[in-house]
């Protein structure tokens, strides 16, 4: 893993990738942004969803303007702000991994990856993590 502000000509890496939420137009670089684009693509992307009144946000995972993945979070009438920014840093935290994974080894981001454990997606276990030493 090399930080943006270190990355150089003379750096060669697979894939670059942002862990900030910021959305990145026709950029090489992976990037995870707050919300279900095309909607709420503004520089307060939650707090703009938030106050909008919608029921539905969530997280898009992006590569050169092009949505590589989604993922919805609700909003339900008596959610708290506080909570709906948790509920999306949750599922940014268990979706980016995945759909970075399927970059890295040339394969497309399937949704069942999310729901396997990380020895599953590699093909070392069947799923029985009592007798599984990998996960």
């Amino acid at each position: 893993i090399v930080l943006a502000e270190k990355l150089s000509a003379d750096i060669e890496c697979d894939l670059v990738v942002n862990s900030g939420y910021e959305y990145l137009e026709n950029s090489d670089i992976l990037c995870v942004f707050p919300s279900l684009l095309p909607s709420f693509k503004t520089k307060e992307p939650l707090k703009d969803a938030y106050l909008s009144g919608v029921k539905v946000s969530g997280i898009s995972v992006v590569q050169n303007d092009k949505i590589l993945a989604q993922y919805p979070v609700l909003i339900g009438n008596s959610t708290h702000y506080d909570e709906y920014v948790n509920e999306i840093l949750a599922v940014a935290k268990k979706l980016y991994p995945p759909v970075i994974d399927a970059i890295l080894n040339d394969r497309v981001f399937d949704f069942s990856d999310l729901f396997k454990n990380s020895c599953q997606r590699h093909g070392n276990c069947s799923g029985n993590c009592s007798s599984c030493h990998n996960c």
